[in-house]
């Protein structure tokens, strides 16, 4: 409950600065300490370690929400500023992730030394990027695939990356139907276990740091062109993530505080089910414009 006294929820929302600040350092933290304890399984329960730390303010956050959500609901298409604060501070937690990721691929040692540990050489005491981002660099090998322009791989990537059966629309399918699976999974987890909302977020942005983290390594300028081109379709697609999990933790809070008027709860999950609907045009929006990128890269 520490980091919550040093940052309330209405706190957080106005210093937004401040919580990405916490959050670098929190997640840091979290990777040195679950290293240490638990080398072989770091790369995982670092992320389970910075959810537990945010968990009581993200709740509180909820709370504050739910409580102006039942008084002030309007149409989805204003959700985006109706709970314009409770993103940024979603956005703020994303952002420190991803920043610590990456600036930790870039300062530790791919490999460990070989003459380790006679040399008392520093870079022996550290960990290899191999160790603590073990899972994530699965995952980007699974996604990045053998080309640098496709972004999916598996059962229907060639619709995205081979040239030869290539399509505008059903690239724009695939990576819809992928990217809404894991929507479901982030309104489920917010809904059932506020926690997992956190997690599944946090895992995206660990995968998105140590990405670009790889990117900074072979040069600067590489780093910043590869994120700016995951811009137009990246801030959808988290936009979406997020609306998504606020309308499960919102409607998560309204149950489980145990008093509340029917009418205040016919409201609240109106709103929250437009605003899912929102989110799921969202993910259109970035799957279009994603697959439009792939498609040219192409030449097709």
């Amino acid at each position: 409950m520490v980091l919550e006294s040093l940052l309330g929820a209405r706190l957080a929302e106005k210093r937004g600065f401040t919580l990405l600040v916490l959050s670098v350092l929190i997640t840091s933290a979290g990777l040195w300490f679950t290293y240490y304890l638990f080398p072989q399984s770091a790369s995982v329960l670092s992320l389970a370690f910075t959810t537990i730390a945010f968990m009581p303010m993200l709740q509180a956050a909820f709370r504050l929400e739910e409580e102006e959500e039942s008084l002030h609901s309007g149409a989805s298409i204003g959700f985006l500023l109706r709970h314009g604060k409770i993103i940024k501070v979603y956005g703020m937690i994303f952002l420190g992730i991803m920043v610590a990721y990456a600036f930790w691929f870039i300062v530790l040692p791919a490999t460990t030394p070989a003459n380790c540990p006679a040399s008392g050489r520093l870079e022996c005491l550290l960990p290899t990027q191999e160790q603590l981002f073990l899972e994530q660099n699965k995952s980007i090998e699974a996604i990045s695939g053998s080309s640098p322009i496709a972004r999916v791989s598996g059962v229907g990537a060639g619709e995205c990356k081979n040239p030869a059966t290539a399509s505008f629309w059903k690239c724009t399918e695939f990576i819809y139907v992928n990217n809404s699976l894991v929507l479901g999974l982030a309104i489920l987890f917010s809904f059932i276990w506020g926690a997992g909302a956190i997690f599944l977020l946090g895992w995206n942005a660990s995968i998105i740091g140590i990405f670009l983290g790889k990117e900074a390594t072979m040069g600067f300028g590489g780093a910043v062109a590869r994120f700016l081109s995951y811009i137009p379709h990246g801030s959808f697609e988290v936009m979406g993530y997020f609306a998504g999990a606020i309308a499960g933790g919102i409607i998560s809070v309204t149950i489980t505080k145990g008093s509340y008027r029917k009418k205040e709860l016919t409201t609240i999950a109106k709103d929250a089910f437009a605003s899912m609907v929102l989110a799921y045009w969202l993910l259109l929006i970035a799957a279009m414009i994603e697959s439009y990128l792939i498609i040219s890269a192409l030449g097709i």
